[in-house]
């Protein structure tokens, strides 16, 4: 905060985010550059690339609005008292940082209120929770093997019957590492006692690649 009182921030303070596209099951990189117009964003798909640290220690878990100015977070850690749900707009959704240099170039933040997702993360934090390496402090690798299609069936505007298809992500854990230094210490010690989070057709994405024989016994190029 400036000596006036101002949130100033630096561009280079904020922490470049990833996106998962739950209407076509695919992951992108999300980078802003400045050109010739001002501030950009660009997309790079690692779709075929989705293994990761996730900072499931850290999850935050509450409401979230995705406007033209960016996305608006009303959030807690899990476990404490979440806010009020800030205007009809914001979801229930979560935050949660990644890491990885290999796949996502360091640290970055995903967040969603896409329902198909919710599911996948609370059951992806259930095995986080139930697991004794969570217990010791460390974090877990995950990949995306593979994508679940989840059909749902509304009206529109005029009351016409509509249906439409998303993509559920699967997770599956390959490994425990301990917390890399890029994440920061835990904000929320998480206790046992804490829960989990509450929890038009696109073109079926493209299959997910076998997870590398090396993740299997630790041997060979680092996954993340």
């Amino acid at each position: 905060m400036s000596a006036l009182g101002f949130q100033v921030t630096n561009s280079a303070d904020i922490v470049p985010h990833v996106k998962y596209d739950s209407r076509a099951g695919r992951w992108s990189k999300i980078d802003r550059t400045q050109g010739a117009s001002g501030w950009e964003s660009n997309a790079t798909d690692f779709t075929q690339n989705v293994i990761f640290v996730i900072d499931l220690a850290n999850i935050e878990v509450g409401w979230v609005h995705f406007g033209a100015q960016g996305p608006s977070y009303a959030m807690s850690p899990v476990g404490q008292k979440q806010p009020d749900q800030p205007s009809k707009d914001h979801r229930q959704g979560f935050k949660v940082m990644l890491f990885s240099e290999k796949n996502l170039d360091g640290v970055r933040v995903w967040s969603t209120n896409a329902k198909c997702v919710l599911t996948a993360i609370d059951e992806l934090y259930v095995a986080y929770k139930a697991a004794p390496e969570s217990a010791q402090g460390k974090l877990p690798v995950v990949q995306m093997t593979d994508v679940l299609p989840v059909k749902t069936n509304g009206k529109d505007a005029a009351g016409k019957p509509v249906s439409s298809t998303n993509y559920a992500p699967v997770f599956k854990i390959l490994q425990w590492v301990d917390r890399p230094q890029a994440l920061g210490a835990t904000v929320t010690p998480i206790t046992a006692a804490q829960g989990a989070p509450a929890a038009q057709p696109a073109p079926a994405p493209t299959p997910m690649p076998q997870q590398p024989q090396a993740a299997a016994n630790g041997a060979g190029s680092p996954l993340f």
